[in-house]
């Protein structure tokens, strides 16, 4: 991904192009507490599609779908 800034995505709610980062419209998300620690993958909707216990393989994952044409 590069590190310049990009314009705003129209088509995605106005984020910064810089900010959607590798598997946007795909996201990972963190639950729990610092000693248990859930990854969450959502899909473009916000829906929970799975969860993992490392940052790693929720990011494997969302690139995965995010590689899935529709």
């Amino acid at each position: 991904m590069s590190n310049k800034t990009s314009g705003h995505l129209a088509s995605n709610g106005g984020i910064r192009g810089h900010s959607a980062g590798d598997f946007f419209p795909y996201r990972v998300t963190v639950q729990g507490k610092t000693t248990n620690l859930k990854y969450w993958v959502l899909d473009p909707s916000g829906a929970k599609v799975d969860w993992f216990w490392t940052a790693r393989a929720a990011c494997t994952l969302a690139r995965c779908l995010h590689s899935v044409p529709v």
